[in-house]
């Protein structure tokens, strides 16, 4: 995962929306990990996309909070 949030990160630097792709795509196999979707999330609030932001805190909450919580 450190590998992949890199990777995310480094892509962000030079283009938003293949970071986004890329995000998505880590996301899509590994659904349950909250470093990624917290560094999704850190990207779209970094980029001043404050609503995509949240809609992606509130799917990462939706995703990964268990039915026993």
């Amino acid at each position: 995962v450190p590998l992949a949030i890199a990777y995310i990160s480094f892509e962000a630097l030079h283009d938003v929306q293949r970071a986004r792709r890329i995000a998505k795509g880590f996301l899509k196999v590994n659904q349950t990990n909250l470093k990624l979707w917290n560094q999704y999330a850190r990207g779209e609030a970094q980029n001043s996309n404050l609503e995509e932001a949240r809609r992606v805190c509130e799917l990462m909450l939706m995703t990964t909070t268990s039915d026993d919580a």
